[in-house]
């Protein structure tokens, strides 16, 4: 570990040095000749004098025309500006442009219509790790995408998140993330989150986007901030598409495929996509629960399985926008996801034993059981733009509705033996359960955004949003007289659970002197809940207001330079399962329940950022949560039933609080027009303090991240890329997990004027120990183990397809504006 920490910082200031100096920007704005409005997506590609074959720099100009090509060195450049419908133009940037100041301002170009239109494709490579003033965005590039098996797998990637062996997720130390599908949050709890990405195929992923400090425009929940998940859609002019495929193997064999077409024209940005997958695992575990008893004793539970995981799935997706006119827009998406588990037989021997000859058995059980699932995700969002003024003014209106569903099935067998399990049975407990779940998601929005002079901005907006929960549980009771299931209403459950919030936000930013940016925002909402739980006709409702400010102060040194002040106040509140007085019990050892009473979390977090020669990126952050919610197991009240010392019950609690310190550094340079390098470097410490009726929960822990990724075009369209992470060791709520680390390493060659690509990978080359975690609270201290899987080998292969043809184009407002907006001004 120290030799990593070092060897990153040596690189860190092995590349700085090399390049502080020098670097310039190169600024402009770009309109129409003779109408003289903005024109966006030009591509704006520098080229060195003298070679117009190998891009130097490449950026496309935003929704205002604007564009910034940063980290310029000073040389003799060729600007060249490419747009459908326009002739080329191309600008000389002497070096004698290159002054003190480090920026060069073209001010207005104008481009001339050339009344008949050939397809342009952007040519601007983006960085696979991107930093800016609001969010670290990881692009999702053919080789990236080579070396994962699912979308899940890919976000293990994302510089700050870590996943551990029970896909347990923090970012940047802190528990409490919200998920966003193309920017529309994703109203369902963790565990279906988890299955939607794993039912995504690596390719569908055009970037996942990271907001540790979001404005107010968004939702305030999510105490550790928000990854958005934006989904591939193409907008070159014409028909085209793609076909991917991919197969690998680990322990078992796997697919996955996609296919995508689009068409574009001057009205029309349209997209449709599938993808089928089938995931499939094997492994080994081994876990081991010593608790004590009032007696004095202490007692082992031990056992070792063979575990297997399949997963199959298939995606859809659709989106389509169509230009009303040249000030209003309407949109659409929709997306839908259906797949689960097969019937999965396991059989799992726990051996009992006690102090101090932990190898003699005093008794046993065996687990037979079985599980297969159905799950289905649908969502459509509607969206209407209108653009108010020639000052950029626009007001959005938004509608979205979501459902999913899950159907499983489990079958849970215990035999009990008097010691090991080729002993005298003793007796037979069984339950077959049916549970039938789904959730409706329903909310609207409106938005307005007006600029005010060049340098204020103000945006407001309104939201509600109404989220209805059903979970069915049915459970059938193994008869030991006649051998038979029968219903069992004690064990069967009811539960019904409503959530409504409703929401006011507003900001407001005014840029000083070209140099300080302030802004301040300010976002009201208020929460309506009630469950209902059917088998005891428990109902529990709940109404809370609260108001949350976000500030931010932005200060320019130079364009390159930059420093950045942030606070944010958010929430986390309790999933619907987590609520849910039900007791469910898996055997006589071991049960499970909600908490009605549970509270939601809040956080109050600052963080430092410096950004520097457009390459170099830190990072300092404090937060601060209240009431962080988290499960622990903990000795059976016996006042609920008949009292087993050694049964243990999992329950959401309210631990305390929660204090996390985290610093990370960033480095992004291509450092040869053929060889670009990243890495980054993170390091949190996390302490908890436990509340006044909470004891042995006063923890804290250090932990370390690190990445490195470095790509290589080679002669002849190869590619090679190299990507490395470490994972120290880390704390998550009562839990310790081992440190993990991976390297994958990607080779791919294009072929057919790059219409067909191919790919090999490996991964998972290093990570050769157990994984391992430890959770210790009150009497019971707990380790498990899982084994290496060994290396992970595929191949995919690509084929690019299209027709360009000519067309005019017309001007654009962007629909996609107020969320890509709410990075630029917050």
């Amino acid at each position: 570990m120290k030799k990593f920490i070092l060897l990153s910082l040596v690189l860190l200031l092995l590349f700085t040095n090399g390049a502080i100096a020098q670097r310039y920007s190169v600024k402009g704005k770009i309109i129409d000749n003779l109408t003289k409005e903005n024109l966006m997506f030009v591509n704006c590609v520098l080229y060195k004098d003298g070679d117009s074959t190998n891009m130097y720099k490449g950026v496309s100009a935003d929704t205002s025309g604007s564009f910034v090509l940063k980290g310029v060195k000073k040389n003799n450049l060729n600007l060249e500006l490419s747009f459908v419908g326009y002739e080329k133009h191309n600008l000389k940037i002497g070096i004698d442009k290159f002054k003190d100041d480090k920026e060069i301002d073209l001010g207005e170009i104008e481009m001339k219509s050339n009344g008949s239109l050939e397809g342009v494709e952007i040519t601007a490579r983006a960085e696979r790790i991107q930093v800016d003033e609001d969010k670290l965005t990881m692009n999702i590039d053919e080789q990236l995408a080579a070396s994962a098996t699912s979308a899940f797998d890919l976000l293990k990637k994302v510089p700050g998140v870590f996943i551990d062996k029970d896909d347990k997720l923090t970012l940047n130390g802190k528990s409490g993330v919200m998920f966003q599908y193309n920017g529309r949050d994703l109203k369902l709890d963790y565990s279906s989150v988890v299955d939607m990405l794993k039912g995504m195929t690596p390719d569908q992923v055009e970037k996942f986007e990271v907001m540790t400090n979001p404005g107010v425009k968004y939702d305030a929940e999510g105490t550790a901030g928000i990854i958005n998940i934006r989904i591939k859609k193409n907008q070159n002019y014409g028909v085209n598409g793609s076909v991917w495929g991919q197969t690998s193997y680990q322990t078992a064999l796997q697919y996955y495929g996609s296919a995508r077409l689009s068409y574009v024209d001057d009205n029309w940005t349209t997209s449709i996509g599938f993808s089928p997958m089938r995931w499939g695992s094997k492994g080994k575990s081994r876990d081991e629960r010593y608790t004590s008893t009032p007696s004095g004793d202490t007692i082992l539970f031990k056992s070792e399985r063979d575990d297997e995981w399949v997963w199959q799935n298939n995606n859809f997706n659709l989106n389509a926008n169509y230009l009303i006119d040249t000030t209003r827009t309407i949109g659409l998406s929709l997306y839908y996801t259906a797949g689960g588990n097969p019937m999965i037989d396991n059989t799992v021997p726990y051996l009992i034993s006690s102090y101090p000859n932990y190898s003699l058995v005093d008794s046993s059980y065996v687990n037979k059981g079985g599980y297969k699932s159905d799950r289905g995700n649908f969502g459509v969002g509607l969206d209407y733009v209108k653009k108010l003024d020639t000052l950029d003014s626009k007001i959005s209106f938004d509608f979205g509705y979501s459902h999913s569903e899950n159907e499983s099935y489990s079958l849970n067998l215990n035999e009990y033996f008097l010691g090991d399990i080729n002993t005298i049975l003793t007796r037979r407990e069984g339950y077959e359960r049916n549970t039938a779940a789904s959730s409706d998601n329903l909310n609207t929005r409106v938005d307005y955004f007006k600029p005010i002079k060049k340098t204020m901005r103000f945006e407001a907006g309104a939201k509600t949003n109404f989220n209805f929960n059903d979970r069915d549980f049915y459970s059938l009771v193994l008869d030991s007289t006649t051998n038979e299931y029968l219903n069992d209403e004690m064990q069967s459950n009811h539960f019904k659970y409503f959530e409504n919030i409703n929401s006011l936000y507003a900001s407001f930013s005014n840029t000083f002197k070209k140099k300080l940016n302030i802004r301040l925002g300010i976002r009201a909402e208020q929460t309506n809940t009630k469950g209902h739980q059917y088998a005891i006709d428990s109902i529990n409702t709940r109404n809370y207001f609260d108001v949350f400010p976000n500030l931010s102060f932005n200060y320019k040194f130079k364009d390159d330079n930059q420093l950045k002040l942030t606070y944010s106040y958010r929430i986390s509140r309790p999933w619907s399962g987590s609520l849910d007085p039900f007791i469910s019990k898996s055997s006589e050892y071991s049960y499970s329940t909600g908490n009605p009473y549970i509270k939601p979390q809040y956080s109050h977090s600052i963080s430092l950022g410096h950004s520097f020669k457009y390459m170099l990126f830190t990072n300092l952050s404090y937060s601060f949560t209240k009431d962080d919610i988290n499960w622990l197991q903990s000795p059976i009240d016996s006042n609920l039933f008949v009292h087993n010392p050694l049964a243990l019950i999992s329950i959401p609690i309210n631990f305390g609080s929660n204090h996390n310190l985290y610093f990370s550094a960033s480095f992004n340079k291509e450092l040869l027009s053929w060889w670009r390098f990243s890495s980054s470097f993170g390091a949190s410490y996390m302490k908890i303090l436990s509340s006044t009726n909470q004891t042995q929960i006063n923890r804290e822990n250090w932990s370390y991240n690190g990445n490195i990724s470095t790509d290589f075009t080679l002669p002849k369209k190869w590619e090679i890329s190299i990507y490395y992470y470490f994972y120290s060791s880390s704390m998550y709520a009562l839990s310790t997990s081992s440190s993990s680390q991976d390297i994958s390493i990607s080779v791919s060659k294009k072929f057919f004027n790059d219409k067909l690509g191919l790919s090999a990978s490996i991964s998972d080359l290093f990570d050769m120990n157990e994984n391992y975690r430890e959770t210790h609270y009150l009497n019971t201290l707990s380790k498990s183990w899982g084994n290496y899987q060994g290396p992970n080998i595929s191949f995919s292969l690509r084929y690019n397809f299209g027709k360009y043809y000519k067309n005019k184009q017309v001007q654009k407002p962007q629909v996609e504006s107020f969320d890509s907006r709410a990075g630029e001004s917050k």
